[in-house]
């Protein structure tokens, strides 16, 4: 998100302002979609990830999920800028969830379904 806002920033500086609009737009998204983004356990065992109003709310069946993993995004020596849950279910999919107390997300979903 940095470095679309700086790149943003670069092309208003140089007056290209097709380019500029087009990633303001995006950039706009973006941070729309990280301010809005909740997750919410239900009473009947389900995850919805709802990433704001311009997006479909995600439904997962908590019986359905297999494991969960504490991944890394891009790294800098031994700095990660970003952290990420990685929840795997039975199908083979990966949703990628980031939620801001990850220890307090996992041990909430442990209570929900046990055998995880």
């Amino acid at each position: 998100m940095i470095t679309v806002g700086l790149l943003t920033f670069y092309l208003i500086w140089i007056k290209s302002a097709i380019l500029a609009t087009i990633l303001s737009l995006f950039l706009i998204l973006l941070i729309e979609r990280t301010i809005n983004t909740s997750y919410t356990f239900t009473s009947d065992k389900k995850l919805l990830i709802n990433k704001g109003r311009f997006y479909k709310t995600k439904e997962i069946l908590l019986n359905e999920v297999v494991a969960i993993e504490k991944l890394h995004g891009p790294r800098i020596g031994k700095f990660s800028f970003v952290t990420y849950l990685l929840i795997k279910c039975t199908d083979g999919k990966g949703i990628a969830v980031t939620p801001t107390k990850e220890l307090e997300f996992i041990n909430y979903m442990h209570k929900k379904r046990v055998d995880i």
